[in-house]
């Protein structure tokens, strides 16, 4: 048994425990105690652990009415007796009968009327039992010891709980982010197109930061954005940028024809992505069927696949669209070619629990019909889901996220590009990304488009803590890299 923290220093505590050993008549039991809290957390995360898995199990027995058919439960043959808990990751139990509360009850007193329990927490621990780091391994490593690199108790480590039974988020080597900056996020009602040569600045930065693939925007628009998309394509080409370039359209082979010839006429790949209403409210407002809806599509997707593009297939409002509009939509775009199908969460009505259906739906489907295609997730932040449904949707399979920076798009937004690649850089998920521009990223794009970013806007905003963000940002950088220049994470 461990006292630790400043129960290690009550003298009192401990004889109470002890009388409570030996009237419970409880054998072999070593109480010992360490003056870092930090082991106690550990300690009763395991214990709380294991005692909810137990209990739960425990219920589950009960309702499904097989009580007897199992023989790990408490007090059955071959269980652990009745009041003896298993720890995951501990050895041996931890037994909870005959342990009395003090006969003096603190509860009521206040703190400065408690000096025997809490004045070692309060002073640095540095009146604890001594001999608790030397315990032995008798027990089988029973009693908990610091690391050898533990360091002085004086100053203990900061204590992380995200490492506690951590369920670490898995994506794929190959998963890519599709920055939609300059597509979706200049429809934001609040901003302003910028002048070509902020645009280029950007397309530079997000090159740097890693991004796969870069929006540019909707060439069959007009003709001021089908030239700034030129020479954008340019610039890729002239630099030899290994970001690649996609531009968006309707599912009208109007707007996909301004995509072959930008490609034509700067000489790299363009990916299509050609996009279309299939939820029930579109159908009903645009008074279109499905078989209009699907003659649409298939008409746009030949015209981009017979001219070489890399053609992505965006259902608008997948996340409200029925399955079998789904299904039928997405076999007539794969049966004629399609290199990927975008699911769109356009209102943001997804849920964790929508984003993984939708995704394993559409794997399941592409497997049953023999086909296989990249899965594209787009969402935006009407509900403040959209960041953590990106990264929700990296885990459970998809190969490109979408995003932009600051968030900035339709309506109230997207998923904010700088945070997804920092979040997943903390987790140590994106090791070979060099963040080293962040920070700047969001500062042009801000300008760029005339954009306020809020005071209290994480990483950046004026209320950040300055300390905590520089460390943060020395964790998110490479580690070769020697101290980050101060003017990359200097707030707005």
């Amino acid at each position: 048994m461990l006292l630790t923290g400043g129960l290690a220093a009550d003298d009192g505590l401990r004889a109470c425990v002890e009388e409570a050993v030996v009237k419970a008549k409880i054998k072999n039991v070593e109480i010992r105690s360490h003056e870092d809290s930090v082991y106690a957390g550990s300690l009763g995360a395991a214990l709380w652990g294991g005692y909810r898995a137990e209990r739960l199990r425990q219920r589950e027995v009960s309702r499904s009415g097989r009580r007897r058919a199992s023989g790990r439960r408490l007090g059955a043959p071959g269980g652990p007796p009745p009041g003896v808990l298993h720890a995951p990751g501990l050895p041996g139990a931890l037994t909870l009968r005959g342990i009395r509360r003090p006969v003096k009850r603190l509860k009521n007193q206040p703190m400065s009327q408690r000096p025997s329990i809490y004045s070692a927490a309060m002073n640095g621990r540095n009146q604890a039992q001594k001999g608790s780091a030397a315990a032995s391994d008798a027990n089988g490593g029973a009693c908990l010891r610091p690391p050898a690199s533990a360091p002085p108790s004086s100053t203990p480590p900061d204590y992380d709980w995200n490492e506690i039974a951590r369920n670490a988020p898995t994506i794929s080597p190959n998963a890519e982010f599709l920055d939609e900056t300059l597509r979706d996020g200049l429809q934001n009602p609040s901003v302003v197109d910028p002048p070509i040569e902020k645009k280029l600045e950007l397309l530079h930065i997000m090159n740097d930061l890693g991004i796969a693939v870069a929006n540019i925007g909707l060439p069959g628009s007009n003709q001021r954005a089908f030239d700034d998309c030129l020479i954008l394509c340019k610039e890729v080409a002239r630099h030899n940028m290994p970001i690649k370039i996609s531009a968006a359209g309707r599912t009208v082979v109007a707007d996909l024809k301004p995509m072959v010839e930008l490609s034509q006429r700067a000489g790299i790949p363009i990916e299509a992505y050609t996009f279309v209403g299939c939820s029930p409210i579109r159908a009903i407002a645009e008074a279109w069927d499905l078989e209009r809806i699907k003659k649409l599509s298939i008409a746009a997707v030949d015209v981009g696949v017979k001219n070489g593009l890399e053609t992505t297939f965006v259902t608008e409002d997948t996340t409200r669209s029925r399955p079998e509009v789904l299904g039928e939509l997405f076999k007539c775009v794969l049966d004629h070619g399609v290199a990927g199908l975008c699911l769109c969460d356009t209102v943001g009505h997804a849920t964790h629990d929508g984003v993984a259906n939708l995704i394993q739906f559409t794997r399941s489907l592409m497997a049953s019909l023999g086909h296989k295609a990249r899965i594209d997730w787009h969402g935006h932040n009407d509900r403040g889901l959209a960041l953590t449904n990106a990264i929700y949707a990296l885990e459970v399979g998809a190969d490109r996220v979408h995003g932009t920076a600051l968030g900035i798009g339709e309506r109230v937004g997207n998923a904010p590009m700088e945070l997804m690649l920092f979040n997943l850089k903390m987790l140590g998920l994106l090791e070979n990304y060099d963040l080293s521009r962040l920070a700047e990223y969001c500062e042009k794009s801000a300008d760029a488009m005339g954009w306020t970013v809020p005071p209290s806007y994480p990483f950046v905003g004026t209320d950040s803590d300055q300390v905590h963000i520089n460390a943060l940002y020395t964790a998110a950088s490479p580690k070769s890299e020697p101290t980050p220049d101060p003017r990359a994470v200097q707030n707005l």
